[in-house]
């Protein structure tokens, strides 16, 4: 049985990804660095353990920390 897909955007790439998949999996897969973002689903902060749906649009934000 085939894996169902499905189309989220990060930061507007549209990607696809397996059924099941989370924010970190799509964060990865877009080649972002998780390290030093935030990231917002549907205008709120969001955990990358979370799973995405069909269409989700994920917005990363730069975390800069200074010393």
């Amino acid at each position: 049985e085939a894996t169902k897909s499905m189309k989220v955007m990060v930061d507007g790439k549209r990607l696809e990804l397996p059924e099941g998949a989370t924010v970190a999996d799509a964060l990865s897969k877009a080649g972002i660095n998780r390290e030093t973002i935030l990231i917002k689903r549907r205008g709120e902060l969001c955990a990358e353990v979370e799973k995405v749906v069909e269409n989700d649009v994920l917005e990363t934000i730069s975390v800069i920390s200074g010393g």
